[in-house]
C-alpha cells in the first residue's frame, strides 16, 4: 500500500494498492517496444543498490543502505520505489496473496503466454517445480494446453502440481531415459520450459520437443553458466530462447494475470 509519494507523481497517491516488480527506463527502445524485461539500463536500475545516479534510496542515520534490489527491495517493511515498477491493482482484492505476480509468477506465466504463446490442444513440459514452474503449469492450464507434463524430483511439488493443471508428471530421478519416457508418452512436446538452469535439464527439455518445438530457458544457476547443446537438435525446427521476467510489461500482463 502507497504510504507516501514524492513531488510530481501523479499516477499514484496515498492509500492505493500496488504489486512492486522489477524497475524499467520507458525510454529505451526495448522498453518502447514493449519488452521492458530487457531494458538497457534493466542491470543498473535492478542490481546495483542505487539510483542511477548512484545516490542511495535510503539511509540509516548517516550511513548509506544500498538496498533497492530489483528497484525495491521489498521483503522489508517500507520500501521506496518507482511508478514505473509499482503496479496499481483493486483495492478490494486480497492484496497479500498478490505479491508473487511482480517476479516469480510474471515469470513463469509470461513465458507460456507472452513467449510461446500455445494453442489449446498444443502440449508442453515444465522443468522445475517451484514458483516459476508452477505458474507455467498454471498458465498452460488457463491456455488449454494437454498433456502438461512436469518434471521435478521433489514428490511434494508434483503433486502440486497435478492440483494446479499437470496431467503428467515425472521424477527424472525415478526412470533410466527421461527424454525417452517423454517421446514415447507425447510423440514429443510443443513447448517445454526450463525453470532451473542445469545443463542437463536444457538439453532434456531441448530433446524432449517435437520437430518443430520450442524451449524457453528462465532458471539460472550462476551469470556464467554455459550449457552445450547438439546442433543438430536445433537443425530439425526446434528453438532455445533464453527469457526474462516472462518478457512481460508488468503494467499491462499483472491485471492480466490478475483478470
Amino acid at each position: 500500500m502507497v504510504e507516501a509519494v514524492g513531488r510530481g507523481v501523479t499516477e499514484l497517491g496515498v492509500g492505493d494498492h500496488v504489486v512492486l516488480t522489477f524497475d524499467h527506463c520507458r525510454e529505451c527502445a526495448s522498453c518502447r517496444s514493449g519488452h521492458p524485461a530487457y531494458c538497457e539500463l534493466f542491470a543498473a536500475l535492478n542490481y546495483f543498490g542505487t539510483r542511477l545516479d548512484g545516490t542511495p534510496t535510503l539511509h540509516s542515520g548517516e550511513r548509506e543502505v544500498h538496498g533497492s534490489w530489483f528497484g525495491q527491495s521489498s521483503f522489508a517493511t517500507h520500501a521506496v520505489a518507482s511508478t514505473r515498477n509499482a503496479v496499481k491493482v483493486d483495492d478490494r482484492l486480497p492484496i497479500e496473496i498478490l505479491g508473487p505476480l511482480g517476479c516469480g509468477l510474471l515469470t513463469g506465466a509470461g513465458a507460456v503466454l507472452n513467449v510461446h504463446r500455445p494453442s489449446e490442444g498444443q502440449s508442453i513440459g515444465v522443468w522445475g517445480i517451484g514458483t516459476v514452474g508452477l505458474a507455467a503449469v498454471m498458465a498452460a492450464k488457463a491456455a488449454g494446453c494437454d498433456p502438461i507434463i512436469a518434471v521435478d524430483p521433489n514428490a511434494e511439488r508434483l503433486a502440486v502440481a497435478r492440483k494446479l493443471g499437470a496431467t503428467h508428471t515425472f521424477d527424472p530421478t525415478a526412470v533410466s531415459d527421461l527424454v525417452w519416457e517423454i517421446l514415447q508418452l507425447t510423440g514429443g512436446l510443443d513447448y517445454t520450459i526450463d525453470a532451473v538452469g542445469s545443463g542437463v535439464v536444457v538439453r532434456q527439455a531441448l530433446e524432449s520437443l517435437r520437430s518443430p518445438g520450442a524451449c524457453a530457458t528462465l532458471g539460472l544457476h550462476k551469470l556464467e553458466n554455459e550449457i552445450t547443446v547438439d546442433q543438430g537438435h536445433l537443425l530439425l525446427g526446434r528453438t532455445l530462447t533464453g527469457v526474462i521476467e516472462g518478457d512481460a510489461d508488468p503494467h499491462r500482463f499483472i491485471p492480466e494475470l490478475i483478470a
